[in-house]
């Protein structure tokens, strides 16, 4: 490859190409008239002639400067609520300039690298970073692979990239790769054709399952890029503007914090939180469930754990990283259950692995997920896929946020696969009360009360509600809470974390053999073997578990 050129050269071929640019508008025929003729620009004397000479008047006209304007007439108008001041005619030729621009893609052998500016300074910021990075790439994909470099990119060019990201988050047709891959496809899509900003690229989503091969993987490289910022999803932003001022006000956007915000928000049940409308609360939820359905989508996963990923779950990454979109995801979820796709096994890896992740920020970022299947098991495909009979048998009318529950207390009674994926996550519920947000905003109140020297994280905050649950000022609600959570982890040793993590040594010692068939028959024998109990801490959490079972008949 060609040696990266230097800075000042960089600069100087930028300066150059802004040249170059000006004076082929002046060769296109000398002035207004001239640049009318030029590609660089949207013409002077059609359907555009008089909001330009009431909006743009001052404007020179070229290198899209004229179509920016009319384009940012709009949005400023929109955004005081008022009245459109560019007639539809010419917005549609505002429209179709933007669409032809950005079709023509980024000319890396070209000293103007493109015809027009798409955002105003996009050639003076980028030029250095598409040359050193992007070079090699075909026109129309340049771009993309400056959306996939983008934390590598210097401050300015990001910023500027990213302004060509929320464009192409208002109308999906200035996404050359995805327009042309899904052309037909949303022809074709019932309820597709809407002029709302965004509302196509979200019709297209809502019907991925159903969308050609070529359509679905230009979709989830989409949703891949969309996923750092909701500001990059516009149908979720519009809908949920109200609750972001409300719950969200203080938090900047990017690094996929509104989202989290968002679901968080929707978990709580506060006065704040009342006023959440239940579209918006639809459109979080199927946002979050699918992003947390293969690490690719989730953008603090992906961009986190990376480095984890590699030397915990390369294998599951090599094996999900080869498969088209169509084997990856199948049709999971049309039906209500999963039985198709291979989707979630690097997340699946990093649960397995949790206490071998390195980066801080890492787990932050797996323990998010954790919290998100813990509330809904629909959440985790791999469990729908291995419990998909036993769900089916077991738990048929389960509420969604119910499924963990029901499955834990027909342990005995699970396939191996099913399982097996309910105790992981089980498991890592039971390290942290976080873990199991419906118990944790139930309770929140009860912990302030009565648990206040002790922190939030951790299992020593749950196990401080269990001690304090028979209290007369309990809280009703999470007494209630606790008493269904315990049921639910009395059915396998491994989801009581005070005895799973104390009391190992001591099954191997008394109870080998009702250990590893696992269920509930562990516990029962080292109650039985109570007295010979001699680790400390196994002998504070099983005389818990024992207390607990002579306050409550079904503990």
């Amino acid at each position: 490859p060609p040696r990266p050129l230097g800075r000042r050269m960089l600069a100087a071929a930028a300066l150059a190409a802004l040249c170059i640019a000006r004076a082929d508008e002046i060769r296109g025929g000398g002035g207004v008239a001239g640049a009318a003729e030029s590609s660089t620009d949207i013409p002077t004397d059609g359907p555009c002639k008089a909001a330009l000479a009431s909006l743009c008047a001052t404007v020179v006209p070229g290198d899209g400067r004229l179509a920016r304007c009319l384009r940012q007439a709009d949005r400023a108008a929109k955004a005081r609520k008022e009245a459109l001041p560019v007639p539809q005619a010419c917005r549609g030729q505002v429209m179709e300039f933007f669409v032809k621009l950005f079709h023509s893609g980024i000319n890396t052998s070209s000293s103007s690298l493109v015809r027009a500016e798409p955002v105003e300074g996009f050639r003076a910021a980028c030029m250095e970073d598409i040359l050193t990075m992007c070079r090699s790439r075909p026109d129309v994909l340049v771009m993309g692979c400056l959306k996939a470099k983008k934390s590598q990119l210097s401050s300015d060019c990001k910023e500027k990239v990213f302004a060509v990201q929320i464009n192409q988050a208002q109308n999906y047709s200035l996404d050359a790769p995805l327009f042309i891959a899904c052309k037909a496809d949303i022809t074709g899509l019932k309820g597709c054709q809407t002029s709302v900003p965004g509302g196509r690229l979200a019709c297209l989503k809502g019907h991925r399952t159903s969308v050609s091969d070529a359509c679905k993987q230009e979709l989830f490289r989409r949703e891949q890029q969309d996923s750092e910022d909701i500001r990059l999803n516009q149908d979720v932003l519009s809908t949920c503007k109200a609750e972001i001022q409300t719950s969200c006000k203080d938090l900047e956007f990017g690094e996929a914090r509104m989202l989290k915000c968002l679901w968080d928000a929707s978990a709580r049940r506060t006065a704040l939180t009342a006023s959440f409308s239940q579209r918006c609360r639809e459109k979080v939820y199927n946002l979050t469930m699918h992003s947390v359905s293969d690490y690719r989508l989730d953008f603090r996963v992906r961009t986190r754990c990376d480095k984890d990923i590699d030397e915990l779950c390369g294998k599951e990454k090599e094996a999900v990283d080869r498969l088209s979109i169509a084997d990856l995801f199948g049709n999971d979820g049309q039906q209500g259950f999963f039985s198709e796709g291979q989707s979630g096994q690097v997340l699946r890896c990093l649960k397995s692995n949790y206490l071998k992740v390195k980066k801080m920020m890492c787990r932050e970022a797996v323990m998010q997920v954790i919290s998100i299947q813990a509330a809904h098991a629909a959440a985790d495909p791999v469990l729908m896929r291995a419990c998909n009979w036993d769900l089916s048998t077991h738990c048929q009318g389960s509420k969604p946020g119910e499924i963990h529950a029901c499955l834990r207390k027909k342990m005995n009674e699970l396939s191996l696969e099913c399982r097996e994926e309910e105790l992981l996550q089980g498991a890592l519920e039971a390290t942290d009360i976080t873990l199991k947000p419906r118990l944790f905003y139930t309770c929140k109140h009860a912990m302030g009360t009565f648990c206040n020297d002790i922190s939030p994280g951790g299992a020593k905050m749950y196990q401080c509600l269990q001690d304090n649950r028979l209290k007369t000022d309990f809280p009703l609600e999470c007494k209630k809470a606790i008493v269904k959570d315990l049921e639910a982890s009395n059915n396998d040793w491994r989801l009581k974390f005070g005895i799973s993590e104390n009391c190992k040594p001591e099954m191997e010692r008394m109870c080998k053999h009702p250990m590893q068939q696992g269920g509930g028959k562990a516990l029962k024998c080292l109650k039985k073997h109570y007295l010979n109990v001699t680790v400390e801490g196994c002998k504070q959490a099983l005389t818990r578990y024992v207390r607990q079972g002579t306050e409550n008949i079904k503990l």
